[in-house]
């Protein structure tokens, strides 16, 4: 059943390659054809005081969103793109594994994590289970931009930025990530790593300049609690009962399991079992095994209490396709309002407007050619499992409002 869908489906996007393929060549070279106008954000953030942005940032927070929709974020990408740095720090193996991270501390006190890319986004070696190998930055932007494109805003705030080691991080970083660095005498700027369960190697940044990912840092601001104990979401629906090569035999609405999964504790909340279904379409869409730091917001202000928040997309675009990330969706025929709505907007033109939206950023282009283009085709993969559901079950029992 499975294999005759992605058939179809298959036949379907290559009407639409061609058209992709160029549109993503008009954005990369901007000197091929007939221009097309990119609405790009302030080049400048407007708050004279910076630590009245920050704070803003702070109290827009609630439990539905970590940023609010408008202008907004866009002042807010702009500050942590260009506000000065007055503290650098490692962000040592003993925190992290699978990606090498500084903390860095803006003007006005705000705290960020930085993900130099330490490789680059042709390399992708990995190990079968995807979850191995070292992490791109540009994947975190990504998954900010999806997540504002399907008006989830549950995921930290996520932008590129290049920075200089001489100028922005030699004078203020602290002695921890001074002897862990090495700056040789062409300029450039290296450090040794063992990216998760891979082999220590040596990583050099050309003439000191480091490219990275700024992801807005929540402590203190939010009280987070790990609720996913035994892994990511697909995992846990097909480890508890059944076996992953039973369940890509189901057929889709087969909802005993479903039903099984809704009976955990956790997932008895209507916006907890909606943010399985919402982490399902952008793990799938990035092809993205690695989400298990899911947090719901505990112990802070009331206005944020159960605001579901995801993170950490470095080790996404794995080589592996499998729907078996789509298991909530498939299984409990289910799809939510807001992200669905989202899909079939941008079924015929997402490509054109995730590289709209990502044209301005240093870092752009975030991705391969082939990666946006693969994307776009699982967005549409996603719509058509959802159609199957709804002719089982009619759209009222498909698509949720919670």
């Amino acid at each position: 059943m499975y294999a005759s869908v992605v058939i179809v489906v298959c036949l379907t996007f290559t009407l639409y390659k061609m058209e992709m393929e160029f549109i993503f060549r008009r954005f990369s070279n901007p000197s091929v054809g007939p221009h097309i106008r990119v609405e790009t954000m302030k080049p400048e953030y407007s708050y004279k005081n910076i630590s009245t942005l920050w704070n803003a940032m702070d109290r827009l927070i609630n439990n539905q969103s970590l940023y609010p929709d408008g202008e907004f974020v866009d002042e807010a990408i702009a500050a942590l793109r260009k506000s000065r740095i007055i503290r650098a720090d490692i962000w040592g193996a003993r925190v992290s594994t699978s990606s090498y991270k500084w903390q860095l501390t803006l003007e006005g006190g705000q705290k960020v994590l930085f993900k130099p890319a330490i490789v680059n986004i042709t390399n992708k070696e990995r190990t079968s289970d995807c979850v191995s190998g070292c992490e791109h930055p540009q994947y975190e932007i990504t998954g900010f931009t999806l997540n504002r494109l399907f008006k989830l805003k549950n995921m930290p705030y996520a932008t590129g930025r290049r920075l200089s080691w001489a100028n922005e991080i030699e004078p203020v970083a602290t002695d921890a990530l001074l002897n862990a660095t090495i700056v040789l005498e062409d300029g450039d700027v290296c450090v040794k790593w063992a990216c998760y369960q891979m082999r220590p190697k040596t990583y050099c940044f050309k003439k000191g300049v480091i490219e990275g990912a700024i992801i807005y840092w929540l402590d203190n601001r939010l009280v987070r609690e790990r609720y996913q104990s035994k892994g990511t979401a697909h995992h846990e629906f097909h480890v508890r009962g059944r076996r992953l090569d039973e369940f890509q035999t189901l057929m889709p609405g087969e909802k005993d399991f479903c039903q099984e999964f809704r009976q955990i504790r956790t997932y008895r909340k209507d916006n907890t079992f909606g943010h399985v279904l919402d982490m399902a379409v952008v793990d799938y869409i990035m092809l993205n095994y690695d989400t298990k730091h899911t947090y719901i917001a505990n112990n802070c202000s009331k206005a944020a209490i159960n605001l579901n928040i995801i993170v950490d997309y470095g080790l996404s675009f794995c080589p592996v396709d499998d729907v078996i990330l789509l298991a909530p969706i498939y299984q409990c025929c289910n799809i939510r309002r807001k992200i669905y709505d989202a899909l079939l907007k941008h079924q015929f033109n997402f490509t054109k407007v995730f590289l709209t939206a990502t044209s301005d950023d240093p870092l752009f282009p975030l991705l391969l050619e082939q990666d946006v283009i693969d994307m776009h085709n699982r967005l549409r993969t996603i719509l058509a499992l959802v159609n199957i559901c709804m002719k089982k079950y009619g759209e009222e029992g498909v698509v949720l409002d919670i």
